[in-house]
C-alpha cells in the first residue's frame, strides 16, 4: 500500500518534472524490452509531441545500455542521479 508521506512525495515529484506534461512510465524493464519502449515513446511522440517517457530498467547495470539505447535513437534524456529536471526538450 501507499503511504500517505510516498503519494505527497509522488505529487511533488510530479510538480516538479512534469507538471503540465503527459507522461508514462516503463519499469522493471530486462534486455530487450527497453528498445520496444523506446519505438513505442517516438511514435507516441507524433501524437503527445511534448510526452515525457521515465524508463527505469530491472537492474542498475542496465543503466548504460538503456542509455546508449536512447542516443541512438536520438533521443534526449537526463537521469536522476544527475539532479536535473527535465526540460521541454528531455
Amino acid at each position: 500500500s501507499v503511504t500517505p508521506q510516498l503519494a505527497a512525495k509522488a505529487v511533488t515529484l510530479r510538480r516538479q518534472w512534469a507538471p503540465h506534461r503527459p507522461v508514462w512510465i516503463a519499469t522493471s524493464t530486462h534486455e530487450g524490452e527497453e528498445s520496444v519502449v523506446i519505438a513505442a515513446h517516438q511514435a507516441l511522440l507524433q501524437q503527445f509531441p511534448n510526452l515525457l517517457l521515465i524508463l527505469v530498467p530491472r537492474h542498475p547495470e542496465r543503466f548504460p545500455d538503456a542509455i546508449n539505447l536512447v542516443r541512438q535513437a536520438g533521443l534526449s534524456y537526463i537521469t536522476r542521479s544527475s539532479g536535473e529536471v527535465p526540460s521541454t526538450s528531455t
